[in-house]
Formats: C-alpha cells, structure tokens, sequence
C-alpha cells in the first residue's frame, strides 16, 4: 500500500526550459523518509514533513535535434523514496514537452 495519495501525475502539456512546480500528497501516517533521488538532474524534490508535501521542481530539457521537427517529446520522470526501514517507493509523473 502506497505511503502516497497519488503515485503519478500527468502534467499535460510544458514548454521547454520553463520550470514547473509538482507537488505530491503523502498520506497520514507515512513511514520516516530517509533518501529521495530523482531520475534526472532536470529534478528536484524536498520533503516537507510539517505538511506532508513533497515539493518537486522539474524544469524540461530543450527539445533533441531529432525531435524538432515533430515539435515535441514525451517525458516520464521518477522519484524513488528510501523509507528508513530500507523500503522503498517510486512517484512519477510525465509531461509532454512542447516548443
């Protein structure tokens, strides 16, 4: 059972290079957090105990060459929470990157 009251979010539509805010919700009672690490450097994230947010900053990549022409490309990005038991979780959330 998950420590979270959504283990994804679809961001819809984002332009390239602009940051986005991402917050997702844990559930009462959630086991003590000891290490968050994120697919990606495009990715940050600090948990904030106090109201059970994890407050993610996700700024997108520019478009790759070989994707311009279609003017956009999908991206998926995880969060992998370390609980101090040793379990472990993944959040993740997608977004399409546009121009």
């Amino acid at each position: 059972m998950s420590n979270w009251n959504k283990i994804f979010l679809d961001l819809g539509r984002l332009k390239q290079s602009k940051r986005k805010r991402v917050i997702f919700t844990a559930k009462e009672g959630i086991k003590d957090i000891k290490n968050i690490t994120s697919s990606c450097g495009c990715t940050r994230a600090n948990y904030d105990a106090k109201t059970r947010e994890l407050k993610v900053v996700y700024t997108p990549k520019k478009i790759p060459p070989h994707l311009q022409i279609q003017g956009y490309y999908t991206s998926y990005k995880h969060l992998t929470i370390t609980y101090v038991g040793g379990e472990k979780e993944v959040l993740t959330f997608k977004a399409i990157i546009t121009t």
